[in-house]
């Protein structure tokens, strides 16, 4: 008797358009975050201060093609997990074994001395010369 006086409750006060924009846009996000994390590299332990930027650039460099990208802390063990969604599942092999050494401390020491050393407006490895900028 209970269900049948919930049922009509919920005809006479059906949801707005709002109300129902907000579920399905919900239900599809989660839905798209499946398929982006359907193939994925799980990282753990990396170094915290590799942000999603610095580790967007590393996976470029290294040729990784990925299709999301996502860092969280552990509440218990404070650590930073690193995960990578992966476009194409016959690479995923190759890939996790191209960043087994990625995002570790001493990565992030060297990755940090290379952008350090090297002078943005004049960096010779990379080919690039800035011009002066005068009007």
């Amino acid at each position: 008797h209970q269900q049948r006086a919930i049922l009509n409750e919920q005809q006479r006060n059906p949801l707005t358009i709002q109300e129902r924009k907000k579920i399905h846009n919900r239900s599809k996000t989660l839905k798209q975050r499946q398929r982006s994390y359907k193939h994925e590299i799980v990282q753990r332990d990396i170094d915290k201060r590799f942000t999603i930027t610095d580790i967007k650039n590393i996976l470029r460099q290294h040729s990784i093609k990925l299709c999301a990208i996502n860092t969280s802390v552990s509440p218990t063990t404070n650590k930073k997990s690193l995960y990578i969604g992966i476009k194409n599942k016959n690479l995923l092999s190759n890939y996790k074994e191209q960043t087994k050494q990625l995002f570790t401390t001493t990565h992030y020491k060297q990755y940090k001395h290379v952008l350090r050393s090297s002078n943005y407006k004049d960096d010779r490895r990379n080919g690039y010369q800035r011009r002066n900028q005068t009007s």
